[in-house]
């Protein structure tokens, strides 16, 4: 990698060239082992999800978007033209994959990484 000879600070003066740091190879093994957890939980989990637990998930309405009316909810939000031919309700429901969404195999990789 490329380094300069001399280092100029714009006021006149010099100063040495800094010597050179080399991290030990445990704290790079360390440092790179999330790489590999990572890998490991996203194909150990992917391969549970395409064994049949894809629907492991959690679903609820989004809050503010149904009100209550006769004990059944009713949608607030409607799409309209010209997105629709005609005004129809808008499902609103919040949905959390848990084996099959990126952030979620991230945070049990990060979880696993810190026990370890």
């Amino acid at each position: 990698m490329w380094k300069p000879r001399e280092i100029w600070r714009g006021d006149g003066r010099q100063t040495a060239p800094r010597e050179e740091r080399r991290d030990p190879p445990a704290r790079v093994v360390r440092a790179f082992g999330i790489y590999g957890i990572l890998v490991v939980v996203v194909l150990g989990l992917q391969l549970a999800a395409s064994a049949g637990l894809k629907n492991v998930k959690l679903e609820f309405a989004w809050p503010g978007s149904y009100t209550t009316v006769d004990d059944r909810a009713v949608p607030v939000v409607h799409r309209e033209p010209p997105i629709t031919a005609a005004s129809s309700p808008y499902p609103l429901a919040y949905r959390l994959d848990f084996l099959t969404s990126a952030g979620s195999l991230v945070l049990v990789a990060s979880a696993v990484r810190s026990w370890s």
